[in-house]
């Protein structure tokens, strides 16, 4: 993605004596001039701009924030990992049966391969046996008082990466696995006791992954999440958002290569997890939906048909709101790539190869790659922004 990797693997912040007292040190938020809002099919929709500030009072990505202070517990949604609060000393649960494992990992399909790979049969159900990278007393589970850390967490709307310290419980044993990737509970105890506390934390297999994948993959997410911001402010059914990701870099863990011990991580989303398309053409047949299929070709429109964001999945809470995780982007062969399985320009002829407009396409008017298009791009669509991946890439200084 990045000619020089180091621009996108912060240097590792100082070693600390963790037994002493650290104040919490939050990322100051530039204030930003709130900019006029227009009104389009009875919804207030905000100005755009090329990968301008998306922060507000509503918070990342305009995603509305508690209003009356933190969310709470249910006999709905209980806590999923109550043995991670602060101050317990209880066994960690595991190994977990995971009830669908991932296939084996197979090599990237060729580039000149016509269809849509098949898709691995199911596997049966096995333990997810593999454990959190141990910290440097021989021990998986968090201390009852948590482990600082450090947290990068990448500001899109001035292209910047913050630092700051909290401090985390992780959990032992996995609760998902996929192919490529272990998922762990966690919870950050800088925020109220509650649900806000919830984080999932992911951890390459592969140990000797490179550092800069894992801040690689938060700008992707970040980029993904500017553009669902842009698509879900228009009059369309469904809103949908990328749930914020972050990195974490532990101070008090061991990698089993000897370098640093770091995580991808985001807020826990309780809910029914649904992978909708793939980054090769796949669209779930089990999940016939057109939300999905149209922030994909959306994101295509406004990128200047530059990128497409592909792999799209994740949760549908109870208000109807897709919040996405992991996606993948394809882009043009002139722009900066998104690691090794960014397609270019295959990748994005391979989405629209089977890719059917629907209803919300043909509302907005989103012209398709080749094809003449019957109705014109809605009047109220944002300009797109052929730069967008170059401007990403343009750091404040």
């Amino acid at each position: 993605f990045s000619r020089d990797p180091t621009a996108y693997d912060p240097q590792p912040a100082p070693q600390r004596n963790v037994s002493q007292s650290i104040q919490q040190q939050q990322p100051q938020q530039p204030q930003q001039a709130q900019p006029q809002a227009q009104t389009v099919a009875g919804e207030s929709v905000e100005p755009f701009a090329n990968l301008g500030p998306l922060m507000s009072s509503r918070g990342p990505y305009g995603v509305q924030m508690w209003s009356s202070g933190a969310p709470q517990y249910t006999a709905k949604h209980p806590d999923p990992a109550p043995h991670l609060n602060q101050g317990l000393r209880l066994p960690a649960p595991g190994p977990r049966i995971n009830p669908n494992p991932p296939a084996p990992a197979q090599h990237a399909p060729m580039v000149n391969m016509p269809g849509v790979p098949p898709v691995p049969p199911p596997q049966p159900p096995a333990p997810m046996t593999t454990l959190v990278p141990a910290m440097r007393d021989g021990s998986h589970l968090s201390p009852p008082e948590g482990e600082v850390v450090t947290r990068h967490s990448f500001d899109i709307a001035n292209r910047q990466w913050v630092r700051h310290q909290i401090r985390v419980r992780l959990d032992k044993y996995p609760f998902q696995e996929g192919t490529l990737r272990s998922v762990y509970f966690m919870k950050d105890l800088s925020k109220p006791p509650g649900p806000a506390q919830d984080y999932v934390a992911k951890i390459s297999k592969d140990s000797k992954e490179k550092h800069a994948h894992y801040f690689q993959d938060c700008e992707m997410q970040a980029l993904a999440g500017y553009i669902a911001a842009c698509f879900s402010a228009l009059p369309i059914p469904k809103k949908c958002r990328y749930v914020e990701a972050a990195v974490i870099e532990c101070h008090d863990r061991v990698s089993p290569t000897g370098g640093r011990v770091v995580f991808n991580i985001e807020p826990y989303i309780p809910g029914v997890f649904l992978k909708y398309t793939n980054n090769y053409g796949w669209i779930n047949p089990g999940a016939p939906r057109n939300t999905p299929q149209a922030f994909s070709h959306f994101s295509h429109y406004l990128s200047g048909g530059t990128l497409v964001v592909v792999d799209v999945q994740g949760i549908t809470d109870e208000d109807g709101v897709d919040h996405y995780t992991d996606p993948q982007i394809h882009t043009r062969s002139d722009q900066p790539a998104f690691g090794k399985a960014d397609l270019r320009d295959h990748g994005i002829s391979k989405f629209f190869e089977t890719h059917e407009c629907n209803s919300i396409c043909h509302a907005l008017g989103l012209p398709c790659p080749g094809q003449t298009n019957a109705n014109p791009p809605a009047s109220f669509l944002p300009p797109p922004n052929p730069n967008m991946c170059w401007d990403l890439r343009q750091r404040k200084k």
